[in-house]
């Protein structure tokens, strides 16, 4: 799904960040543009003719040893395509722990979250908080942002509008927006069931622009079933209720629309009138589902054992074979290409390697693109393609000096063949 969440950060993949870090000057930060931007939010944040992306995640805490080169933020040289041209270079190596984070660029500035480094009462740190932090493309000016109030898994997304952006935080049934020019915390709601974020950083038309939410109807209202459905803007303004306790369950914001569920069926809508607009999708939400570029569904349907596509053609729901096997997961898409990785439990390295299979060619077969296993790296996004060159992860292991063993999380980039 589209929805940028956090995850719990795991010990093992977290390497602490010195204190000192955190108690520098807020700086005074106004320039967010993202011209010349792409991929942000995703396994990289290209700008200009750099990537910058987080490498060498180790899966120990210490480092230590000259031969261990420093975790943190890198940028690498691209080409139009997208393929590296030249050797990564250390932005900054005092970020550490990046665990199920995006990393953005906005103005001079990236946009990353790492472990907490706060303290509770007993001083133990609190690291499985969540801290959003930015650091100069330079490398200099780090500084938090916001810090999460608990341990769990808050749903968040960064929104562009105008000369401003904001950071919007969803956790323990609160709804944040948090200035990034004045770092000002703005409580939007509270009480909040469920909440559907842009997947464009607030860039866009439709519903791409606006925040939507749940809440349960108060006794002021007649009708006392269902959910009580909300958009508002970053900032906090224009919040109106754009459906009044019906059986709304809301899912996510892609493509100018948001998606969301009423009496079982899948609805769109671009929300600028309310719900009353929306349009039937699909018939009985299925479990696992991905809203494609097109405005398509890919479903993995498990009672026929296949990933199909579906959507409407001349009034009706028309489905369409993908790849006729359940034992791989959805990564993306691109031109055109579904991509996968293979996933049965047992099986062996090499068949987990990244494929893909036409999305239009019913007759298509599933190739290999990778011959090396792709891993996750603790990135919300950890394959893409961008230009002709697939990105990915692989896992490598490196000694230091004092013979201990340490496991990263390498970028690798392939060229792709049309």
């Amino acid at each position: 799904m589209f929805k940028k969440v956090i995850k719990s950060i795991s010990l093992v993949l977290a390497v602490f960040l010195c204190v000192a870090i955190f108690t520098g000057c807020s700086q005074k930060v106004s320039n967010f543009s993202t011209e010349g931007v792409s991929s942000n939010g995703k396994i990289g944040a290209v700008k200009g003719e750099y990537i910058y992306y987080v490498n060498r995640i180790t899966s120990d805490r210490t480092l230590t040893g000259s031969s261990v080169d420093p975790m943190g933020i890198y940028k690498s040289k691209i080409d139009g395509n997208g393929n590296l041209t030249g050797e990564a270079e250390l932005v900054y190596s005092a970020l550490a722990g990046y665990a199920d984070g995006e990393i953005y660029v906005f103005g001079d500035y990236i946009y990353f979250s790492t472990p907490a480094q706060v303290t509770s009462a007993s001083a133990t740190k609190l690291v499985k908080r969540v801290s959003f932090a930015r650091v100069g493309i330079d490398g200099k000016h780090f500084e938090v942002l916001y810090t999460t109030e608990t341990e769990g898994t808050p749903t968040y997304s960064y929104y562009k509008t105008n000369d401003c952006l904001y950071l919007v935080v969803y956790e323990n049934k609160t709804l944040y927006s948090i200035n990034m020019k004045t770092l000002k915390n703005n409580v939007l709601a509270e009480e909040v069931q469920s909440v559907a974020l842009s997947s464009s950083c607030g860039e866009g038309s439709g519903a791409d622009t606006k925040i939507f939410y749940s809440l349960t109807p108060s006794e002021n209202f007649v009708t006392q079933s269902g959910q009580n459905i909300y958009s508002v803007n970053p900032d906090g303004s224009d919040n109106i209720i754009i459906s009044a306790g019906s059986d709304v369950t809301l899912k996510q914001v892609s493509g100018g629309y948001l998606y969301y569920v009423l009496d079982k069926d899948l609805y769109r809508t671009s929300a600028v009138a309310g719900l009353g607009t929306g349009e039937k999708i699909y018939y009985t939400v299925p479990d696992s589902f991905t809203i494609l570029s097109d405005g398509t569904l890919l479903i993995k349907d498990t009672t026929n054992s296949m990933f199909r596509s579906t959507g409407w053609i001349n009034g009706e729901l028309k489905y369409q074979k993908v790849l006729a096997s359940t034992d791989y997961d959805f990564l993306f898409e691109n031109n055109g290409y579904a991509y996968f990785k293979y996933t049965k439990s047992g099986s062996k390295s090499d068949e987990q390697v990244i494929s893909r299979i036409s999305l239009t060619d019913t007759s298509a077969k599933l190739e290999k693109v990778t011959e090396e296993q792709a891993v996750k790296a603790g990135t919300f996004m950890n394959w893409e393609v961008i230009g002709n060159t697939l990105y990915y992860y692989t896992e490598e292991v490196q000694t230091t000096e004092d013979g201990k063993s340490l496991t990263y999380s390498v970028l690798k980039t392939l060229v792709l063949t049309k």
